[in-house]
């Protein structure tokens, strides 16, 4: 799969699907599941948009490495992370807690990148789930 390909249709279809779900489910149609469905499906709209949004992030990233400014993702993010703290206090704290994967990553694949981002917060929100609502 081609990069113009994943930037212009991919992770934008990926990202509007997740908060299209999302915007269905809590915004017109809250009423018709119970809280067990609305905790189950959530993973699902969960995914899409960490998927949508990490792959966008890792094109960023890889940009930053074709012109320069690092050598590997890992770099990259950590330079671009500690220049947005330093304007974006708040802001920086937060996305440096739902970006912290970035700092690990080897690979310069976005698919895989955005895949296994998806999968680590995925699994983060199921053991979330399984600590508030025991029986989902």
């Amino acid at each position: 799969m081609n990069k113009k390909f994943r930037v212009t249709a991919l992770y934008p279809i990926l990202l509007t699907v997740g908060i299209g779900i999302a915007v269905y489910i809590y915004g017109f149609a809250f009423d018709d599941f119970s809280e067990t469905q609305l905790v189950g499906l959530t993973p699902l709209w969960f995914f899409f948009i960490i998927f949508g949004a990490y792959g966008y992030f890792a094109e960023f990233l890889m940009k930053r490495i074709i012109t320069g400014q690092g050598t590997s993702i890992a770099a990259v993010y950590k330079s671009w992370w500690s220049q947005f703290l330093r304007r974006h206090l708040l802001g920086g704290m937060i996305l440096g807690i739902f970006l912290s994967p970035f700092a690990l990553i080897k690979t310069r694949n976005s698919l895989l990148i955005a895949f296994v981002g998806s999968i680590l917060w995925g699994i983060l929100l199921v053991i979330f789930f399984k600590g508030i609502f025991p029986a989902f």
